[in-house]
Parts: structure tokens; C-alpha cells; sequence
């Protein structure tokens, strides 16, 4: 974890700054008491870790350990530098589908793609240049085995700070795997539900997206985190399917009462949503439009049983808070 990310994050609900304890990366194996400089813990505990060590504050890279908030029961796990916040039975990939993963080299193709893609997706290119050349901090939601748009900023700026957010530990292992053998080194990753950040409020430069909000039910809430966790002033960059309304109105009311109790379908992008949040938008426009195959996902497959193919436009959306 870049010491850039690890004064920020905080207990999912009380959100009270979290310490780390643990080893350190380039320590001596013994485990230290790492806590930010505004850590708001009893003065008479900070102390006490004081005079244990020396020191409170130790800008070192976490490998191994846990987090802990002053005052709450829970502990969460951190391995070889990723903090997991989800138990294993709500988190996505399973280790057999990590394995097929690797077998294929979908994260190093996923790379090569982002690169080759730079020249003909402008939109998206001109989304990833901005939050390449902007200082910061960059928080990549749901990135997936696709990355989202961490390999795009990657491609034009290694120094990057980014932190990679995923429900699935297995996908943010092969992404740390990756890019260490590329020898980048301040990609940062987090096993988190987006709809729970454990981060601080007005603490991010940049939240990305790319389709990361389409995979969240309940995605609202992770929005309304999104634009908790970012700096007044702080951007989010959102690219999003949509199915088209024509064609999800084709479907029986049942079906389309079932997916809106999932996940209300928006028709415009996630416009309104961002709208709503409290986002002011600087553009929301239409990248493509293509037909949807009844294998991309479970409801094209239900939609094709009762003979209806779905259309879906992709919205390049950028706002700021």
C-alpha cells in the first residue's frame, strides 16, 4: 500500500481512522503500529505506541497485517499490502475462475489492448490523458480484470497514484502480480464493496469508471460514495452502458420488475443519478451504440428467450463535485 493511500482509509461504518499493525515493507520482520499523522485516537494510546517504537507515523509500504479503529471490534486483514474489507463468501472470482484467469493471460492481453486502444477510442483516450498529467490521487472503482481505466493512465504516466478497487482478492493478486513485473510501483490495491468505501471523505483527486458502476447493484449507493470520498473540486470520470428503454419496455413487466429491484436500468447513462448525488456535469455523450449478444450478460439472455435483443449506448461522462 503507498503510504499516499495509507493515512486515508477508515472504518466502513464509523468511518474512524484505522491504524495499521504489522509488517512494514524493507523492515526488520518485527511488526510496528502504523498510524497517520491525523490520527484521532486517546492521546494517552498514541503515546504509549510512541514510546514503543519510537516513532507513530512510518512511511513504509504494508505487507502483512491488519487494520484496526480505536474503539471498534473489528479487524480487517491486510496481505501482502491489499486491505480486505469483504469476507471471502461475498467476494467475487472464485479461485477457479482466478486460475483460468492466468491460464489465459486475460490481465496481460487486457494490458496490450488498453495500449493498442489509445489511438482509436478518442473520448476515452482524452478522459485517461487528463487524469494521467493531474496530480493526485486517482481511485479506480470495480477495475476488474479489465483494469478499468488504470492500464490507459499507466500507458501514458508509470508514476501514476492510483488505487484499484475490486470485490474479487484473487483479480487485484494477478493485477499486483502484473505490474510488478513491469516495475510499477505506485499502483495501490483495496478489497472493498464501493457501496461501503472505507476511505475519508474529501480525500480523492479522481474517482475512475469504467463499467464499474454497471457491475454494482445497488450502484446509487456507490455513487453516493463516490462523491463522498472525492475533493471538493475533484473530478469523476465515468464511462457506462446503457441498455436502450424502447427495448427493455418490450420486456414482460414481471422480468422488468425483477431487474429494477436488482438494479434500476437508467436510459440515459447514470445522468440523473450523478444529478441527484449532488454532481455537477460537464458532459455526458454518447461514445457508440451496438447490439448486445445473449452471452454478455444475464439479461440480454432472458430478453432473447422471449425474443427481444437489447441495444445499449455507451456514455462517456465526466463531472465534478
Amino acid at each position: 500500500m503507498h503510504p499516499s493511500f495509507s493515512s486515508l482509509f477508515v472504518h466502513p461504518e464509523s468511518h474512524k481512522p484505522l491504524a495499521f499493525f504489522g509488517n512494514v515493507e524493507d523492515g526488520d520482520g518485527i511488526p510496528v503500529h502504523v498510524l497517520s499523522p491525523a490520527q484521532t485516537w486517546p492521546e494517552e494510546i498514541v503515546k504509549k505506541l510512541e514510546k514503543m517504537q519510537g516513532e507513530k507515523w512510518i512511511e513504509k509500504r504494508w505487507t502483512n497485517g491488519f487494520l484496526w479503529a480505536y474503539g471498534e471490534q473489528e479487524m480487517y486483514p491486510v496481505i501482502d499490502g491489499i486491505p480486505i474489507f469483504v469476507l471471502p463468501p461475498e467476494q467475487s472470482w472464485p479461485p477457479l475462475e482466478v486460475k483460468k484467469l492466468r491460464e489465459e493471460r486475460r490481465i496481460g492481453r487486457n494490458w496490450e489492448n488498453a495500449g493498442k486502444m489509445l489511438k482509436e477510442e478518442a473520448k476515452l483516450t482524452e478522459f485517461a490523458k487528463r487524469m494521467a498529467e493531474r496530480e493526485g490521487l486517482i481511485l479506480d472503482v470495480a477495475s476488474g480484470p479489465g483494469g478499468g481505466f488504470v492500464p490507459r493512465i499507466l500507458h501514458m504516466n508509470l508514476e501514476a497514484k492510483i488505487l484499484m478497487n475490486e470485490i474479487g482478492f484473487g483479480v487485484l493478486q494477478e493485477w499486483q502480480r502484473f505490474l510488478r513485473d513491469k516495475g510499477i510501483p505506485n499502483v495501490s490495491f483495496a478489497l472493498f464493496d464501493a457501496r461501503k468505501m472505507p476511505l475519508k471523505s474529501n480525500s480523492i483527486d479522481i474517482v475512475s469508471d469504467q463499467g464499474g458502476f454497471n457491475n454494482i447493484i445497488g450502484s446509487m449507493e456507490a455513487i453516493k460514495e463516490a462523491y463522498r470520498v472525492l475533493k471538493p473540486g475533484g473530478t469523476l470520470f465515468s464511462v457506462n452502458g446503457m441498455i436502450e428503454r424502447d427495448d427493455f419496455l418490450k420486456l414482460p413487466s414481471e422480468v422488468r420488475t425483477k431487474w429494477y429491484n436488482m438494479n434500476p436500468p437508467g436510459f440515459d447513462g447514470f445522468l440523473e443519478v450523478f444529478k441527484h448525488v449532488g454532481f455537477k456535469v460537464i458532459c455526458n455523450t454518447v461514445l457508440r451504440e451496438r447490439e448486445l449478444s445473449p452471452k454478455e450478460g444475464d439479461l440480454p439472455g432472458e430478453a432473447d428467450k422471449y425474443g427481444v435483443r437489447l441495444h445499449m449506448k455507451l456514455y462517456c461522462t465526466e463531472i465534478t463535485k
